[in-house]
């Protein structure tokens, strides 16, 4: 149970990183290379929804997801006001 458990807390991990990357990628095409909205909005939704669909084979429970999540819903507005801060200077 407990190396389910640590496979389920590395696929979580993983799962963040890999989404929180996909994220960051559209925003750098978008701002750097002016790659317009609607692709970069695009690319999100697919890669995402790639992400998502591999969570039947990856994780074990529906509790990493919903960890997942709340962490996220923690992680996200702490990003977001730093990266505000990062283009204001």
């Amino acid at each position: 149970m407990l190396i389910a458990r640590l496979n389920d807390a590395t696929a979580g991990r993983l799962i963040s990183a890999g989404t929180l990357g996909l994220f960051i990628l559209s925003e750098i095409l978008h701002r750097r290379y002016a790659e317009r909205v609607e692709f970069t909005r695009r690319l999100t939704h697919v890669g995402a929804g790639l992400i998502v669909m591999t969570f039947r084979w990856v994780l074990s429970g529906p509790w990493t997801v919903a960890q997942t999540h709340l962490t996220g819903r923690r992680l996200v507005p702490t990003l977001m006001a730093g990266a505000v801060a990062w283009a204001v200077v």
